[in-house]
């Protein structure tokens, strides 16, 4: 069934109290929320002029006419000139009460038009019809209650003292402004929430293009249940959905939230959880495969965030939709849109955060500490000898094996340089290892039985100035002090 056409009241001559911000509990219904506006004075002929030119002047964009065809205005005009007078009217006290009293003029309820005390109009109403049915769309009732905002305003600038107070008035101006003012503050939170989290993530993390990241998603998950609310389900953004929706924020926070920690939080080879990237490797490992490091480094983060948050996070979503399963069967809508945001909120922050934002982070995710892949200044203390010195110094077969590997433990970071005694290649200057007490070394010797030879010898060729090496075996790890 269609709907009835909405209605607009142009009004003169009453005050309406406004509510403050404070004014929780005041019943509108039981106390007067009115007064007379004693500035109105219909009496006066610019004030009827003033009236008239606004009834009159009603431009297509408020898309309204007159309730009958004719304004109340101008069926007193016609009656003035039927009793060969003119309008505006210099006894219009006189001529609006023989007016009201004539049973013979088209307006058969001048009550709805006219407040009277004591005999004297107070106030004037003109009842207009919108083009709109009482239940338009916010799209369509907006626009006109916009341009009759305007449309008034300018009037009583132009308007004579005695009638520059008039208002409009409208139930439809009630359900657009009511729903145009939750569409405008649930904007409002949802920007502040995600500034906030933003904020906090990058205090957590300290990765602004992390948080970034995170928020993105956090933003597609709530368009996303926008659309599904508006434009699958078919509803209107009214009080119910707005509430549902804010409730549930938070909820799509979490996920993002709690995914993006572990991934800034992921654990190094050692064990040790650090945000900072490894720098285990070689310096000429380092300057080659910069990029794929990169790469590598954004996969082993993401698998360990998955792995870390995955398991949580379905479950987190399982419960919730298990909850919500229940509210799917009430018969009221309230608990029905309910349980359907919840379903919603749950099934789609699961999806961004556990495939979307894992493939953005694994495609351009950030990787801590850029500065050490990309500048190796860092490592000249990791790197104390050029790959091309590196044949016949490392004469041990851990040492080669950690050469053909292209990497070496991080425990043997900086101490490379140290593992050499001898000033180059040869036999007098070759390195000596020690292999641990009761063993042999390369030469079949005990090393109980050449350790006062070799010292010896190594006494006689060292240099005069500089710090001697003394080997050493550590934890199955090569490794050298300088003593």
């Amino acid at each position: 069934l269609a709907s009835a056409p909405a209605r607009v009241d142009l009004v003169w001559g009453l005050k309406v109290r406004e509510l403050g911000y404070f004014d929780f509990f005041v019943q509108t219904d039981v106390e007067q929320m009115w007064d007379f506006d004693f500035s109105f004075g219909p009496s006066d002929p610019w004030a009827q002029r003033s009236m008239m030119q606004m009834v009159e002047d009603l431009p297509d964009a408020c898309v309204a006419t007159p309730l009958g065809g004719k304004t109340v205005l101008h069926l007193y005009e016609d009656w003035l000139r039927q009793r060969q007078g003119s309008y505006p009217s210099r006894t219009w006290r006189t001529d609006m009460q023989a007016f009201l009293a004539d049973t013979s003029n088209k307006f058969p309820r001048p009550w709805e038009a006219f407040v009277l005390q004591e005999g004297e109009v107070r106030a004037i109403k003109i009842i207009y019809e919108l083009a709109l049915a009482a239940d338009a769309h916010i799209g369509q009732a907006l626009p006109a209650l916009n341009a009759w905002d305007a449309y008034v305003h300018d009037m009583n600038l132009k308007a004579s003292v005695r009638a520059d107070s008039a208002w409009h008035a409208s139930l439809l101006w009630v359900r657009v402004e009511a729903q145009n003012g939750i569409v405008q503050s649930t904007a409002t939170v949802i920007c502040i929430s995600v500034a906030i989290g933003f904020i906090t993530l990058a205090i957590s993390t300290r990765d602004i293009v992390l948080s970034f990241f995170a928020m993105l998603s956090v933003s597609l998950v709530i368009l996303a249940l926008l659309f599904c609310m508006v434009a699958v389900l078919g509803w209107s953004l009214g009080a119910i959905e707005v509430v549902a929706l804010i409730v549930f924020l938070g909820y799509v926070f979490s996920f993002n939230l709690h995914f993006s920690y572990a991934y800034t939080h992921t654990p190094d080879e050692s064990g040790k959880t650090s945000r900072w990237l490894s720098t285990s490797g070689t310096a000429s490992m380092m300057r080659s495969e910069a990029v794929s490091d990169f790469a590598l480094e954004r996969r082993r983060r993401t698998r360990y965030a998955i792995r870390t948050m995955g398991r949580s996070l379905v479950s987190s979503a399982t419960t919730s939709v298990g909850c919500a399963v229940f509210l799917l069967c009430c018969t009221l809508s309230f608990f029905f849109r309910f349980g359907c945001v919840i379903v919603l909120v749950s099934g789609l922050s699961l999806l961004y955060s556990l495939m979307f934002l894992p493939t953005l982070l694994m495609l351009c995710g950030p990787v801590p500490d850029k500065r050490c892949c990309l500048d190796c200044s860092c490592l000249s203390g990791a790197a104390g000898i050029d790959d091309g010195e590196d044949e016949g110094r490392e004469t041990s077969p851990a040492a080669a094996a950690d050469r053909e590997g292209g990497a070496l433990p991080s425990s043997m970071e900086g101490h490379k340089s140290c593992a050499h005694s001898g000033d180059g290649p040869g036999p007098e200057g070759a390195a000596v290892i020690s292999v641990g007490p009761g063993r042999k070394a390369g030469n079949g010797v005990d090393d109980s039985q050449s350790a006062s030879s070799d010292s010896n010898a190594a006494k006689q060729q060292a240099p005069a100035k500089g710090p001697r090496s003394v080997p050493r075996r550590d934890e199955g790890v090569l490794e050298a002090e300088e003593v």
